[in-house]
């Protein structure tokens, strides 16, 4: 949960980016184009011979030379920058994919359709209207005539004997 005023400070930030009214939440997070022709030049311009890669440590003997050789100017921290070794760059060149490390298969639950078959209410209900009650169940509706958010809360007692004998 952000903090509401970390959410009005970003908030005012993204509203000085120019987006029209409607989108000062979703601001540049939402991609609302679909430019193949722009996804095809980033993902050319992914290649083996243009990462950079970082080793964070405080342990010199990996450093070539078994010591730092530069010191940053603003907080004196020291480090060493080195090219990556040839037989490296050989080795990821030929890497294959390991099985275990892929996108997540489609979510079959993420609704296509989201029309709630809103239909005007004059007076909207207050309160939820029992559908069904008999000796072991008790079920309740109240669909959102206000908002018309689609949403479900599922709330369970379950009793049983074998919980007081144990």
């Amino acid at each position: 949960m952000v903090p509401p005023y970390n959410y009005v400070t970003g908030l005012s930030k993204e509203m000085q980016k120019g987006f029209a009214p409607e989108w000062t939440l979703s601001g540049s997070d939402l991609i609302r184009t679909y430019q193949p022709d722009l996804i095809m030049e980033i993902l050319q311009k992914l290649s083996i011979d243009a990462w950079c890669g970082q080793v964070v440590t405080q342990d010199t003997t990996i450093v070539p030379g078994g010591a730092f050789t530069e010191v940053e100017k603003w907080y004196n921290v020291e480090y060493h920058l080195a090219k990556v070794p040839l037989a490296l760059m050989k080795r990821l060149e030929t890497l294959e994919r390991h099985p275990d490390l892929h996108l997540p298969h489609p979510n079959h639950y993420i609704p296509e359709n989201f029309e709630t078959g809103k239909t005007p209410t004059p007076t909207p209900l207050t309160h939820p209207i029992l559908l069904q009650h008999t000796p072991l169940t008790r079920i309740w509706h109240k669909k959102d005539d206000t908002f018309w958010v689609p949403k479900v809360n599922l709330c369970f007692l379950l009793r049983s004997p074998i919980v007081s004998s144990l």
